[in-house]
C-alpha cells in the first residue's frame, strides 16, 4: 500500500508535467535549480526576431545579427490555448528559438518529406550558464534555434529534448509561412505512399504553412479529378487521415489543392497510395553498409584527403561508379538533420582518380560532417571529424567516431603576445573551441604558486564578438605568482567540461631606459634628404616607442621604422617645418623614459654667400690697407727725393 506522502508526491509530479511551458516572452529567468527541475520538461519561447525589410542582411552562419527582442504578436502568434503552436508571418525573415533545461538540450525537426536545399537557414547552437565549474549543480543549458528560411519548408514539428533521455522533451509546431502561397509547403511534389497489406490507415501529408489555409482532396476517377467525401479528417499540421473503415477503395491518386481551381496561385500536392510490394525499400531501410575485399574507405594522413575506393579500375567492365560526397555541418544536431538526404544523395563532389575506381576529397582543420562513399562493392555513410592542427603536429588527425576524438586538441589556447611572458605585462588570450564537441559558455582560471585556483568569466576585447560561438578573448594582467592559464569548455552534449591549460613561465619586469644623451641638438640642411632620429631603448619587456612633435604625435605621414625597443624616426626631405623639438617615448608595464631631440634648419644658400662674405672681405680689406700703404710709401719717397733736390740747389746757389 502506498502511503499518503508518496501519493501526493505522484499527484504533484503530475501536475507539475502537465503544464504548458511553452510562452511568448523576451526573457529568462534564472531559477535556482531544484531536484524537480531536473525532471522537468524543457521550456521554450521565441525570444528574438528579424523582420522582413532585414532579409538581405542575413547569413545563416553567423549570429552578429540586429535582432529584435520586442516580440510582434501580430507577426509571430502562438494559436490556441496550450497548444505549442506558432504561427510565423511573411513579416518575419528569421527567428531565435530558446530552449532552456536544468540538463543538456537539443532540437530536432522531425519532417520526413524534405530535401537538403530545405535545411539551409535553419541552425542551432548550445550554451551552458555555470557559476562554479567545479560544481554542475546549479549550470542551466540552453539550445537556440534560428530559422531564416524565405520559403515555407520550415514549417513543421520541432522538438528540443534532452541529449541524455528522449522522454525529457517538449514540442512545438511552426507554420512558416515564407514566401506563400502556395501554403502547402510539399506543392508541386507528386509522393508515393506505399500501404502495407493489414493497414487500417494512410497519412497523405498534404500538411500547410498557416493553418487558416483551405485545402481539398481529390481522387482521380477514370482520369478526373473528383472531390472525396466530407468524413476524412484534415489537420494543417499533417494532411489528410485516410481511414480504411470508412473508405472502400482507398488505392489510386489524389491531388491536394489549396485555394479555389481557376485561381493562377492554385497550390497542389498529388499522391499515389498504392500496395507495398514484398522486398521494397525506401531512403535509410535501403541502406546496406558495405565494405568488400577490394574496396577501401580511409583518410590519408600524407594527403589530407579522404579516400574512396570500388572494386576495378580502368580496365574493368564494371560500370558503377565511384561517389564520394561530403556535406559540413554547422553542430551535431544539425548533422543528424542532414543524415537523412544522404541516404537520398546519387552525386559526387570528389575528385576522381586517374584509375577511375577512386575518388577522393581534401579536408581541412576543424572540418566536420557527413559523408558518403559509394562504389561497386562499398557503401559506407559515417560522420568525420579533423582537430585543430598546430605547428607541434606533424599530420592532421581525421576520426570518424565522436568517441575517438581528444578532446584536449578540441580545443585551442593562446596568448597573443610573443613569449617570453613578463611580470605585470596585460595581455589578451584567447581560448576557441569546436562546435562540433563544445557549447558557448566558456569560463577562464587561474592557477597560483600556492595551489589554489580562481576562476572567472571572460573579460571581451573590443575584437571579439560576443556571439561568435566557441571563441572567447579575455584581458589578463601577468602576475609573477600566476602559474597557469585555465580554460574550462563546456561539452555540448553532457555536464562535463574540458580543461585546456598553458603553462606561464614569467620573467621580471625592468623599467625602460634610454641609450645615450636625454638631449641632443641637431642641425640640418634644408632640402637634405633620408635624415633620420634613431632611438634604442632596453627593458623587459621590450618597450613600445612613441615620437612626439613639439609633444604632440608626430603626422603619420612620417615613416617610422621599429624593432626590439629601437625605433627610428625618418625625414624624407627637410624642410622649414621639420624645425622643432622632437621626443621619443620608450614605454613597458613598468615605466617610461622619454628622450628629445632639438633639431634646427640651416637654409644652405644663405650659407654659402655668409661664407664667400666671410672669405672676400677680409682679402679686399688686406687690399685696401696693401694699396694704401703703398701709396704712403711713394709719397715718402717723393718727399725725400723733393727734399734732397732742394738741399742740393740751395748748396749750389751758395757756392755761386
Amino acid at each position: 500500500m502506498k502511503s499518503p506522502l508518496c501519493s501526493y508526491f505522484l499527484l504533484g509530479y503530475l501536475i507539475f508535467f502537465t503544464e504548458t511551458f511553452l510562452t511568448l516572452n523576451t526573457s529568462f529567468a534564472y531559477r535556482y535549480p531544484s531536484h524537480q527541475n531536473l525532471f522537468a520538461p524543457p521550456e521554450i519561447l521565441v525570444s528574438k526576431w528579424i523582420p522582413d525589410s532585414e532579409r538581405d542582411y542575413l547569413d545563416e552562419t553567423t549570429w552578429d545579427l540586429d535582432w529584435n527582442d520586442k516580440i510582434d504578436t501580430e507577426a509571430i502568434q502562438v494559436s490556441g490555448f496550450g497548444t505549442h503552436e506558432y504561427i510565423i508571418s511573411q513579416h518575419v525573415a528569421a527567428i531565435l528559438i530558446e530552449c532552456r533545461a536544468q540538463y543538456p538540450v537539443e532540437w530536432e525537426f522531425h519532417n520526413s518529406h524534405y530535401v537538403l536545399e530545405d535545411l539551409h537557414g535553419i541552425t542551432m547552437k548550445t550554451f551552458r550558464h555555470s557559476n562554479n565549474v567545479l560544481d554542475s549543480t546549479g549550470d542551466t543549458y540552453s539550445a537556440s534555434l534560428q530559422i531564416s528560411v524565405e520559403s515555407n519548408k520550415a514549417t513543421g514539428n520541432y522538438s528540443c529534448r534532452s541529449t541524455q533521455n528522449e522522454q525529457l522533451s517538449q514540442t512545438v509546431f511552426i507554420y512558416w509561412e515564407g514566401n506563400s502561397p502556395p501554403y502547402l509547403v510539399l506543392s508541386g511534389r507528386v509522393l508515393e505512399i506505399d500501404v502495407k497489406p493489414g493497414s487500417t490507415s494512410a497519412q497523405i501529408p498534404c500538411y500547410v504553412s498557416n493553418p487558416t489555409a483551405s485545402v481539398n482532396l481529390f481522387k482521380e476517377i477514370g482520369g478526373t479529378f473528383k472531390e472525396t467525401q466530407k468524413d476524412i479528417k484534415f489537420d494543417p499540421k499533417s494532411g489528410f487521415l485516410m481511414n480504411f473503415h470508412n473508405i472502400s477503395d482507398a488505392i489510386g491518386r489524389y491531388r491536394c489543392v489549396s485555394g479555389e481551381d481557376g485561381d493562377d496561385e492554385m497550390d497542389v500536392v498529388e499522391a499515389v497510395i498504392k500496395l507495398e510490394e514484398k522486398g521494397t525499400c525506401k531512403e535509410k531501410e535501403c541502406f546496406n553498409h558495405q565494405v568488400s575485399p577490394g574496396t577501401s574507405f580511409y583518410f590519408d594522413k600524407n594527403t589530407d584527403e579522404l579516400v574512396c575506393c570500388g572494386k576495378g579500375g580502368s580496365g574493368s567492365t564494371n560500370k558503377k561508379q565511384t561517389r564520394l560526397h561530403t556535406l559540413p555541418c554547422w553542430h551535431p544536431s544539425i548533422c543528424r538533420m542532414y543524415e537523412p538526404a544522404m541516404y537520398l544523395i546519387s552525386g559526387s563532389n570528389g575528385k576522381r582518380s586517374n584509375n577511375g575506381s577512386c575518388v577522393t576529397e581534401k579536408i581541412y582543420p576543424r572540418d566536420y560532417g557527413l559523408v558518403r562513399c559509394k562504389g561497386d562493392g562499398i557503401d559506407v555513410i559515417t560522420y568525420v571529424y579533423t582537430e585543430f592542427w598546430t605547428v607541434e603536429q606533424e599530420y592532421l588527425r581525421a576520426v570518424f567516431d565522436w568517441r575517438q576524438l581528444n578532446a584536449q586538441n578540441m580545443v585551442h589556447l593562446m596568448i597573443h603576445a610573443h613569449s617570453p611572458y613578463y611580470d605585470n605585462q596585460m595581455v589578451t588570450a584567447t581560448c576557441q573551441t569546436l562546435h562540433s564537441y563544445f557549447s558557448d559558455g566558456i569560463k577562464w582560471g587561474i592557477k597560483w604558486s600556492n595551489g589554489s585556483v580562481s576562476h572567472f568569466d571572460s573579460i571581451l576585447t573590443t575584437e571579439t564578438n560576443p556571439d561568435l560561438h566557441g571563441i572567447r578573448s579575455t584581458y589578463l594582467r601577468l602576475s609573477s605568482t600566476m602559474v597557469e592559464l585555465h580554460c574550462y569548455a563546456p561539452i555540448w552534449n553532457s555536464t562535463k567540461w574540458v580543461d585546456k591549460s598553458l603553462k606561464l613561465d614569467l620573467k621580471p619586469s625592468k623599467s625602460p631606459t634610454i641609450l645615450g644623451e636625454l638631449v641632443e641638438e641637431l642641425t640640418f640642411s634644408l632640402n637634405d634628404t633620408e635624415k633620420m632620429l634613431e632611438c634604442v631603448s632596453t627593458g623587459e619587456p621590450p618597450a613600445k616607442i612613441k615620437w612626439l612633435r613639439n609633444e604632440h604625435e608626430v603626422p603619420r605621414s612620417m615613416v617610422i621604422w621599429n624593432a626590439n625597443g629601437t625605433s627610428v624616426l625618418l625625414f624624407k626631405t627637410v624642410t622649414h617645418q621639420t624645425h622643432a623639438v622632437y621626443s621619443c617615448v620608450a614605454m613597458n608595464v613598468v615605466g617610461q623614459a622619454k628622450k628629445s631631440f632639438r633639431i634646427f634648419v640651416e637654409d644652405s644658400s644663405s650659407s654659402s654667400w655668409s661664407t664667400a662674405f666671410a672669405v672676400v672681405v677680409p682679402i679686399l680689406v688686406i687690399l685696401v690697407i696693401g694699396i694704401f700703404g703703398f701709396l704712403m710709401w711713394r709719397m715718402k719717397v717723393q718727399k725725400n727725393v723733393v727734399d734732397h733736390l732742394s738741399r742740393v740747389v740751395f748748396r749750389d746757389t751758395n757756392n755761386s
